[in-house]
């Protein structure tokens, strides 16, 4: 067994095999955990690589107070941001070794453009996620209220860019009212998204008390403004059900929540504008309704009164017209029945000559005929004249004065008289004998 080494040895030890195995510097990728800042000016740090959320690796680091003003100072210019905890960067760093403070990283430089590559990285990566979810446009593509009066604000009580908000819509030279209710949050910082989403949990339950939701900070640095690229915050925003404007404060670059929200805007008097300009646009659109109402009702007005002076004229030229032709044809109606009734007339007379001549004729022909009859009866009439008939040697026999019919049976004591051309026999009966054929 070798003789155990005292602990100073085996540090000793550690920094001599340090020394030589490992080089001057390295370019390291890290995310900082934590970071403080002495008093003396120095910077120490916490580096950690974490996967999903579980630590891999973890050591202490520090950037001297002389490097490490002259780095903050470039890496802010850069990045408009100093130097905070949840940032990923690239640093040049060298390893130290302490037999008492232990190992331990000493910053000498710091890479700004890496750190905005990371940052724009995660940026796409979270766009993509949302798209690939679907909801990255429903936000958008909602309707906006024609006059949104109810206005849900998610702001700090007490920052600059919300009074800078309700001053500018409070202070309109259009007299316009806005309801509008605060809803605290963090704006900036690793707690701020979460913050963002409690409030618009709370908003959702009574989505159907507002028209819209506005979102707004002030101005500040652009790493400040990395938690509205959180994709939590930008998938509740993307899914909320009122549409939501943003004026987030910066000029230069979008955030995602931006991205996701229905309207971006640059800043909050931006947002309060916007909602100004959204009631004046409305009240510009009924007065122009009204100013066109009232022009289309005064042409029509015109237009009618033309078409009801035209139709007058059309009408008493009409009427006059109407009046000629129906005096044209009642007179000549008036004159072709003076001339149908001339010639029905005419007609008449014609047949009634027609019809006398036919009567006078008939008559003429008749008696003729009738007096051939009567002729012809008196011919008839003389041949049977009883004076005839007894001058041919005929006789009539009367009985008791009447004359005689043949189914009478004579009687006994009767007085007959037998009729003769020259004499009159008056006998009385005294034998009656029926003859047997």
């Amino acid at each position: 067994m070798a003789s155990p080494l005292r602990l100073s040895e085996l540090t000793q030890t550690i920094q001599s095999v340090l020394d030589r195995q490992l080089e001057p510097s390295y370019w390291i990728v890290a995310e900082i955990g934590e970071l403080r800042i002495a008093g003396q000016g120095h910077c120490y740090l916490d580096l950690i690589e974490k996967q999903e959320n579980q630590i891999l690796a973890r050591t202490r680091a520090n950037i001297w107070a002389y490097n490490f003003r002259t780095i903050n100072a470039w890496f802010e210019t850069v990045t408009g941001s100093t130097l905070q905890a949840g940032m990923e960067i690239l640093c040049q760093a060298s390893v130290q070794f302490h037999s008492i403070y232990g190992l331990s990283l000493t910053i000498s430089d710091i890479d700004p453009a890496y750190t905005l590559g990371a940052r724009e990285r995660k940026r796409q990566e979270t766009i993509a996620q949302l798209k690939a979810d679907g909801v990255f446009d429903m936000n958008r593509m909602m309707d906006l209220p024609l006059v949104p009066q109810r206005v849900a604000i998610i702001s700090s009580a007490t920052a600059a860019g919300y009074g800078d908000f309700i001053n500018q819509l409070e202070d309109n030279s259009f007299g316009y009212v806005f309801n509008t209710q605060l809803f605290p949050a963090g704006m900036q910082g690793a707690a701020a998204a979460a913050s963002i989403i409690d409030v618009l949990h709370s908003l959702a339950e009574h989505s159907d008390d507002y028209d819209l939701v506005v979102l707004i900070r002030g101005g500040g640095a652009q790493m400040d403004l990395d938690c509205f690229d959180d994709y939590e915050l930008c998938s509740h925003i993307a899914q909320f059900p009122l549409p939501i404007l943003t004026g987030i404060g910066h000029e230069r670059d979008e955030t995602i929540a931006d991205l996701v929200a229905h309207t971006k805007l640059k800043t909050p008097t931006a947002v309060a504008e916007f909602l100004i300009n959204g009631f004046r646009n409305f009240e510009s659109k009924i007065e122009l309704l009204a100013r066109q109402t009232q022009r289309k009702v005064n042409d029509l007005i015109i237009t009618e009164e033309s078409k009801i002076a035209t139709m007058l004229l059309r009408i008493r030229d009409y009427s006059k017209t109407r009046i000629l032709e129906e005096h044209n044809a009642l007179n000549h109606r008036r004159y072709r029945m003076h001339a149908a009734l001339k010639n029905v007339i005419k007609h008449e007379r014609m047949e009634l000559s027609r019809k006398t001549e036919f009567v006078l004729k008939s008559a003429c022909r008749n008696m003729k005929i009738q007096k051939q009859n009567l002729e012809y009866l008196e011919k008839n009439i003389n041949l049977l004249d009883p004076l005839r008939m007894l001058e041919r040697g005929y006789m009539l026999c009367q009985l008791n004065g009447k004359r005689w019919r043949p189914e009478e049976t004579p009687q006994v004591g009767q007085e007959l008289i037998t009729l003769q051309a020259q004499f009159r026999v008056r006998s009385t009966i005294t034998h009656v004998e029926k003859r047997e054929d």
